[in-house]
């Protein structure tokens, strides 16, 4: 069965990266942040930086 929000080739490093955001989503929401909102900031605070030119190769 296929995985349905993980990339079976995930690596090691990037499953690490994967797990520490998840959790710290799910400690704002389960401390009454709302999810979108939480969500929303860890797409703000990953996407950008990862696709800055400073990160380019």
């Amino acid at each position: 069965m296929q995985n349905k929000y993980v990339p079976e080739d995930l690596s090691l490093t990037e499953a690490a990266c994967v797990n520490w955001v998840l959790s710290a989503i799910k400690t704002d929401v389960l401390s009454g942040t709302p999810s979108g909102k939480a969500i929303d900031q860890a797409l703000e605070e990953t996407i950008p930086s990862y696709c800055s030119p400073s990160n380019a190769d």
